[in-house]
């Protein structure tokens, strides 16, 4: 069975061109392509490390209360994260990742929005007043 590679005919290598041949990549091409692949997970699981310590040390408790507290001051109304930063005197990496995981929190929305300050049509965060009326404080869920 002929195998015409479609990476050999892109580089200009002669291909196999018979009524039988099948469209494919050839074994060296095949090789090539997994090292590829697997050169970039390993880079991927490197980055994700960095991210993940970048997460927990910006998931500190007082850096969460400070920020949840800002969006609760003036409940319904969206802040991106870079003028939620502002706000609160941080660096936006900072704040996005704090918001990140409030959003996944009943008390507040993280959603495409404008910015209530700058305008920006972006990803945006909000208190939501009728789940600050339940949560009390020292629950699970307020943050």
């Amino acid at each position: 069975m002929d195998v015409a590679c479609v990476w050999c005919k892109r580089e200009g290598q002669p291909v196999a061109d018979g009524p039988g041949a099948i469209t494919g990549i050839c074994d060296q091409h095949g090789a090539r392509f997994l090292a590829e692949v697997d050169a970039a997970l390993a880079r991927s699981e490197t980055a994700g490390s960095r991210r993940r310590s970048r997460s927990r040390a910006a998931a500190d408790p007082p850096l969460v209360k400070r920020i949840a507290d800002a969006l609760r001051v003036n409940p319904c109304v969206d802040l991106c994260d870079g003028c939620l930063a502002a706000a609160v005197g941080l660096r936006v990496h900072e704040v996005e990742s704090v918001v990140t995981r409030l959003g996944t929190s009943p008390a507040f929305l993280r959603d495409a929005w404008r910015c209530a300050r700058c305008g920006a049509e972006t990803l945006v965060t909000r208190a939501r007043p009728s789940a600050m009326a339940r949560e009390t404080p020292g629950s699970p869920r307020a943050a």
